[in-house]
């Protein structure tokens, strides 16, 4: 019988997966599980500062086993577009996306609940975001110099109620 074991996406198992330099990826796609030795891996966060600076990353593609996506995970990928955030996700990180400046749209699924501090600060192309039933924190400066041109009724709730900053920016 093969041991079960929980991990954070890291620079070793992106290498596992068979992405020897992160650099080089434009397309992402990470598994919900793989196999190592006598251990089925499940992939349930993405490590902080784990694509910091990929240039060439335009799209990823995230299983519902994420529950969190850590801080500056994707921090400066200038040439990300998209991103769908699974309802497994709970917590996007400080910063996860900061100076995403291609980045377009986001698509929240149910079940996420809090976003951090400069989550998508500075991301200019940045103008659709839908926000969940299910989303309980926002800090102000998550979208600090994003314009949204169109928001959800939800959405616009928070950019207009900036008051829902209930614990110290982090």
């Amino acid at each position: 019988m093969k041991n079960f074991k929980e991990v954070t996406l890291n620079e070793k198992i992106l290498k596992k997966l068979g992405y020897e330099d992160k650099n080089k990826i434009e397309v992402l796609h990470v598994p919900e599980t793989y196999e190592f030795e006598e251990e089925i891996i499940k992939i349930t966060k993405i490590g902080k500062k784990i694509f910091k600076n990929c240039e060439n990353l335009k799209k990823i593609s995230l299983p519902n086993t994420i529950k969190e996506i850590e801080e500056k995970a994707f921090f400066n990928c200038k040439n990300l577009e998209e991103i769908i955030i699974p309802e497994s996700v709970k917590i996007i990180g400080k910063a996860s996306f900061c100076g995403c400046k291609s980045l377009q749209s986001v698509i929240l699924k149910e079940g996420i609940e809090k976003i951090k501090g400069f989550a998508f600060a500075n991301c200019p192309s940045l103008k659709k975001i839908k926000y969940p039933d299910s989303l309980k924190n926002v800090k102000p400066s998550s979208f600090f110099e994003v314009e949204i041109e169109y928001a959800s009724p939800k959405s616009q709730e928070y950019f207009e109620n900036k008051n829902n900053d209930d614990d110290d920016e982090d």
